[in-house]
């Protein structure tokens, strides 16, 4: 297998994104960096304040020139993270050196509709974003009467469509990974405990699935209202149903206190909600499983972005790099961003691993399991470099 790959200006480390073919024979193409780069970055349009229009027909893109937009909210609801988004996405072309290509800002929080057509209108090959899955609901009918795809940041599986992909972190690939880790340790009856929310729906639905895929056994279900299960809730399930693991689908802070009234013998097990270790310590979630992204080009990519704009980023922010430096490599390619080119079966690598984008619109990531120490993770099994 041949692989193409693209290397940042980043000192002492890669952040770029590297496209994989399934060719004959196994060549790396390789241009490391060894000086810093300096600190900036590239210009891009500064949105105007969009105004509600009808849907226009794309404007001609000058020739060499490839423009796609960025649509995240840099207003209301999720304006930091938006921001952050925006910065990263800068900070991808900057570091592939993308000066023949475009981005756009567009502000959601004050319309998605009017930033999508704004899009339109500005001549945008590809949309990215939106961030919420209303947004990407709104946008999505807009970029497909121009022709356009989408790749959204949401996490909701129902955003996918014909023309617009999700690049977020699905819950579906982190329940599959963990459940396989699971069984390859001899953990054969796996309890769920999950909130009464789309999240919880989501993790439930590929959990029977998953369980029935590897030969596993349900070990019992808990749903629950509000952010945990009553103790009372939490100990008639324990004492009803016979696990030796369960599956908590909660964030790290509620999970630890769910874990509390678990018993120490039963293995812990969380999706990419735990994906966010501080230092705090989690004394309950001790030895405790969960399957994210490897840390440690993320970890690299933070610092890049800490040197460039003085801050740490969210975790959002790396999603915005990633789908940057994914149009910036396909432009370069002269592929375009037709499904065919975007839903590439080998996949790509990228600051939160690999991953491909799939036909029905959804994605596969190649994923690490975890585990929780005192104050931190640890990789107990490393991703997958490629899809098999």
């Amino acid at each position: 297998m041949e692989r193409n790959v693209l290397y940042t200006k980043a000192p002492k480390f890669i952040l770029a994104l590297a496209v994989l073919f399934l060719m004959t024979g196994c060549e790396t193409s390789t241009s490391p960096w060894d000086k810093t780069l300096e600190t900036g970055t590239p210009s891009v349009q500064t949105p105007s304040t969009p105004s509600p229009q009808a849907a226009l027909p794309k404007t001609p893109v000058p020739a060499g020139k490839t423009k796609v937009a960025l649509l995240v909210p840099m207003s209301g609801r999720g304006s930091d993270a938006g921001q952050a988004m925006l910065n990263a996405a800068q900070l991808a072309m900057f570091d592939l050196g993308a000066d023949a290509f475009e981005l756009i800002p567009g502000d959601t929080g004050m319309s998605a509709t009017a930033a999508a057509h704004e899009a339109v209108t500005n001549g945008a090959s590809m949309i990215l974003g939106p961030l919420f899955a209303e947004d990407a609901r709104v946008v999505s009918p807009i970029a497909q009467q121009a022709g356009l795809n989408v790749l959204s940041f949401s996490t909701d599986r129902t955003v996918a469509n014909s023309n617009t992909f999700i690049l977020g972190f699905l819950p579906q690939s982190q329940v599959n990974r963990v459940l396989e880790y699971a069984g390859s340790k001899a953990l054969n009856r796996v309890a769920l405990i999950a909130p009464n929310d789309a999240y919880g729906n989501a993790v439930a639905s590929t959990f029977d699935l998953a369980l029935s895929q590897r030969g596993l056994i349900n070990g019992g279900v808990l749903r629950y209202s509000g952010t945990q299960p009553t103790s009372e809730q939490l100990q008639q399930f324990v004492s009803a149903n016979s696990f030796n693991a369960v599956l908590i689908a909660a964030n790290i802070s509620q999970s630890s206190v769910i874990a509390q009234g678990i018993p120490p013998t039963i293995q812990k097990l969380g999706t990419g909600l735990w994906d966010q270790i501080d230092g705090t310590a989690y004394p309950s979630l001790s030895g405790a499983w969960y399957a994210a992204a490897s840390p440690a080009s993320r970890k690299k990519f933070e610092l890049r972005y800490r040197d460039t704009y003085g801050s740490m980023p969210p975790r959002l922010a790396s999603l915005a790099y990633d789908a940057a430096a994914l149009a910036v490599v396909l432009s370069k390619q002269g592929q375009g961003f037709g499904r065919n080119a975007l839903a590439n079966p080998n996949g790509f690598s990228a600051i939160d691993g690999i991953f491909r984008l799939l036909p029905d619109g959804l994605n596969e990531r190649g994923l690490a399991v975890l585990q929780i120490g005192s104050g931190q993770a640890r990789i107990i099994q490393e991703a997958p470099k490629t899809f098999r």
